[in-house]
Protein backbone atom coordinates (compact mmCIF):
# COMPACT_ATOMS: atom_id res chain seq x y z
CA UNK A 1 0.00 0.00 0.00
CA UNK A 2 1.03 3.69 -0.74
CA UNK A 3 0.70 6.25 1.71
CA UNK A 4 -2.01 9.13 1.25
CA UNK A 5 0.34 11.68 2.78
CA UNK A 6 3.94 11.05 4.14
CA UNK A 7 5.40 13.68 6.09
CA UNK A 8 8.82 13.82 8.67
CA UNK A 9 9.01 14.74 12.30
CA UNK A 10 11.45 17.14 12.43
CA UNK A 11 13.36 16.78 15.75
CA UNK A 12 15.91 14.29 16.09
CA UNK A 13 20.02 14.77 16.61
CA UNK A 14 20.42 14.82 12.54
CA UNK A 15 18.04 17.72 12.60
CA UNK A 16 20.16 19.95 14.95
CA UNK A 17 18.52 19.20 18.25
CA UNK A 18 21.44 18.01 20.87
CA UNK A 19 19.42 16.57 23.59
CA UNK A 20 18.62 13.66 21.70
CA UNK A 21 15.25 13.18 23.61
CA UNK A 22 13.11 13.22 20.27
CA UNK A 23 15.05 10.80 18.25
CA UNK A 24 13.02 7.77 19.10
CA UNK A 25 9.99 9.94 17.15
CA UNK A 26 12.65 11.16 13.92
CA UNK A 27 11.69 9.18 11.30
CA UNK A 28 9.21 9.41 8.06
CA UNK A 29 5.36 8.91 9.07
CA UNK A 30 2.26 8.36 6.32
CA UNK A 31 -1.37 8.09 6.32
CA UNK A 32 -3.23 5.38 4.84
CA UNK A 33 -6.74 4.77 3.20
CA UNK A 34 -8.48 2.61 5.74
CA UNK A 35 -8.01 -1.51 4.48
CA UNK A 36 -11.55 -2.95 4.23
CA UNK A 37 -9.49 -6.37 4.63
CA UNK A 38 -8.39 -5.12 8.22
CA UNK A 39 -12.69 -4.70 8.93
CA UNK A 40 -13.11 -7.94 7.56
CA UNK A 41 -10.81 -9.61 9.67
CA UNK A 42 -12.06 -7.55 12.90
CA UNK A 43 -15.45 -8.66 11.87
CA UNK A 44 -14.73 -12.45 11.93
CA UNK A 45 -12.91 -12.27 14.31
CA UNK A 46 -15.75 -11.09 16.63
CA UNK A 47 -17.64 -13.62 15.35
CA UNK A 48 -15.47 -16.60 15.91
CA UNK A 49 -14.84 -15.18 19.61
CA UNK A 50 -18.91 -15.40 19.55
CA UNK A 51 -19.34 -18.87 18.32
CA UNK A 52 -16.62 -19.76 20.88
CA UNK A 53 -18.12 -18.28 23.85
CA UNK A 54 -21.57 -19.67 22.68
CA UNK A 55 -19.69 -23.29 23.00
CA UNK A 56 -18.10 -22.99 25.96
CA UNK A 57 -21.17 -21.20 27.37
CA UNK A 58 -23.36 -24.34 26.56
CA UNK A 59 -20.44 -26.95 28.13
CA UNK A 60 -19.98 -24.68 31.34
CA UNK A 61 -23.69 -24.32 31.52
CA UNK A 62 -23.84 -28.18 31.20
CA UNK A 63 -21.27 -30.28 32.78
CA UNK A 64 -20.72 -27.19 35.20
CA UNK A 65 -23.07 -25.27 36.91
CA UNK A 66 -25.74 -28.18 37.06
CA UNK A 67 -23.99 -30.50 38.62
CA UNK A 68 -22.11 -27.89 40.75
CA UNK A 69 -19.52 -29.58 43.62
CA UNK A 70 -19.07 -32.28 41.79
CA UNK A 71 -16.23 -34.27 40.77
CA UNK A 72 -17.30 -34.14 37.24
CA UNK A 73 -17.60 -30.37 37.20
CA UNK A 74 -14.23 -29.61 38.80
CA UNK A 75 -12.68 -32.62 35.79
CA UNK A 76 -14.20 -30.59 33.19
CA UNK A 77 -13.41 -27.26 34.30
CA UNK A 78 -9.88 -27.44 35.40
CA UNK A 79 -9.11 -30.46 33.19
CA UNK A 80 -10.81 -29.18 30.07
CA UNK A 81 -11.75 -25.97 30.03
CA UNK A 82 -9.10 -23.94 31.62
CA UNK A 83 -6.13 -25.43 29.95
CA UNK A 84 -7.68 -24.96 26.48
CA UNK A 85 -8.15 -20.92 27.78
CA UNK A 86 -4.45 -20.97 28.32
CA UNK A 87 -3.38 -22.65 25.39
CA UNK A 88 -5.94 -20.84 22.96
CA UNK A 89 -4.82 -17.78 22.70
CA UNK A 90 -1.59 -19.01 20.99
CA UNK A 91 -2.28 -21.12 18.70
CA UNK A 92 -5.76 -18.92 17.94
CA UNK A 93 -3.18 -16.06 17.09
CA UNK A 94 -0.98 -18.58 14.77
CA UNK A 95 -3.95 -19.78 12.75
CA UNK A 96 -5.49 -16.95 12.49
CA UNK A 97 -1.92 -14.86 11.29
CA UNK A 98 -2.88 -12.25 13.04
CA UNK A 99 -0.38 -9.25 13.21
CA UNK A 100 -2.67 -6.19 14.66
CA UNK A 101 -1.84 -5.68 18.55
CA UNK A 102 -4.99 -5.09 19.51
CA UNK A 103 -6.79 -8.24 17.88
CA UNK A 104 -3.19 -10.28 19.53
CA UNK A 105 -4.75 -8.05 23.09
CA UNK A 106 -8.31 -9.26 22.69
CA UNK A 107 -7.23 -12.75 21.22
CA UNK A 108 -4.72 -12.70 23.77
CA UNK A 109 -5.90 -11.17 27.28
CA UNK A 110 -9.55 -10.29 26.86
CA UNK A 111 -11.22 -13.59 26.08
CA UNK A 112 -9.06 -16.17 28.33
CA UNK A 113 -8.90 -13.72 31.10
CA UNK A 114 -12.84 -13.61 30.94
CA UNK A 115 -13.32 -17.40 31.13
CA UNK A 116 -10.44 -17.84 33.56
CA UNK A 117 -12.62 -15.99 35.98
CA UNK A 118 -16.21 -17.21 34.85
CA UNK A 119 -14.70 -20.79 34.80
CA UNK A 120 -14.17 -21.47 38.45
CA UNK A 121 -17.16 -19.01 39.47
CA UNK A 122 -19.06 -21.46 37.72
CA UNK A 123 -17.35 -24.60 39.46
CA UNK A 124 -17.59 -22.79 43.39
CA UNK A 125 -21.25 -21.56 43.22
CA UNK A 126 -20.28 -17.63 42.75
CA UNK A 127 -22.55 -17.30 39.81
CA UNK A 128 -25.04 -14.78 40.22
CA UNK A 129 -28.88 -16.60 40.48
CA UNK A 130 -29.80 -14.60 37.25
CA UNK A 131 -27.24 -16.00 34.71
CA UNK A 132 -27.90 -19.38 36.36
CA UNK A 133 -31.38 -19.90 35.67
CA UNK A 134 -31.29 -20.90 32.10
CA UNK A 135 -28.75 -21.53 29.11
CA UNK A 136 -29.78 -18.10 27.51
CA UNK A 137 -29.01 -16.08 30.94
CA UNK A 138 -25.66 -18.13 31.59
CA UNK A 139 -24.83 -17.37 27.36
CA UNK A 140 -25.49 -13.57 27.99
CA UNK A 141 -23.97 -13.04 31.23
CA UNK A 142 -20.74 -15.50 30.22
CA UNK A 143 -20.07 -13.33 26.97
CA UNK A 144 -20.26 -10.03 28.60
CA UNK A 145 -17.34 -8.84 29.97
CA UNK A 146 -18.45 -6.12 31.80
CA UNK A 147 -20.67 -6.59 34.98
CA UNK A 148 -24.80 -6.90 33.57
CA UNK A 149 -27.41 -4.66 35.92
CA UNK A 150 -30.64 -6.56 36.51
CA UNK A 151 -33.77 -5.14 37.23
CA UNK A 152 -34.67 -6.84 41.32
CA UNK A 153 -38.17 -6.58 40.62
CA UNK A 154 -38.69 -8.52 37.20
CA UNK A 155 -34.91 -10.63 37.23
CA UNK A 156 -34.37 -9.14 33.61
CA UNK A 157 -31.76 -7.59 31.97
Amino acid sequence: REPLLTFQFPFGSENGNTSGWMDMYTGTYGFYFPSITFWIEVLLSVAAMGILASIVSIITYKFIVKRQGTTGAFLIGYGLLMPFFLLQPYYLVEFLNCRNKFMRFCIGVVVPVINLFKIPEAMYGYTPKYAAKSIRSFAFYTGSPMLIEVNKNITQY
